[in-house]
């Protein structure tokens, strides 16, 4: 719902580092990181991209959030969060993945 509420602002396009995005989105969810004592791991190299950078942020802070909020759900003494990417043909895919309720098939 936030993301539909500043789609509307046109912000322009930057390079930025991923993980400057990843850090900020993980500040954003810090308090319920902790009170799930969910543990985060991050790829060791996230690349420059050029996007926007509050659109994206708020897309990694809901899916970190979401991580956390069901990774709690299975795993009461705390989840884990991994959060990285991979290079397919040319373009970046990234993922937020937790060891949390999942989907069924």
């Amino acid at each position: 719902l936030e993301l539909t509420r500043v789609s509307r602002i046109k912000n322009p396009y930057t390079e930025i580092l991923v993980k400057e995005m990843v850090d900020e989105a993980l500040a954003n969810c810090d308090f319920k990181i902790q009170e799930a004592n969910s543990r985060v791991i991050i790829d060791d190299y996230l690349p420059r991209i050029v996007c926007d950078r509050i659109k994206t942020t708020i897309i990694f802070t809901n899916l970190i959030g979401n991580a956390v909020k069901y990774s709690a759900k299975k795993n009461p003494q705390g989840g884990e969060i991994h959060i990285g990417h991979s290079r397919i043909k040319g373009v970046y895919e990234f993922y937020v993945k937790d060891n949390g309720i999942g989907i069924l098939p």
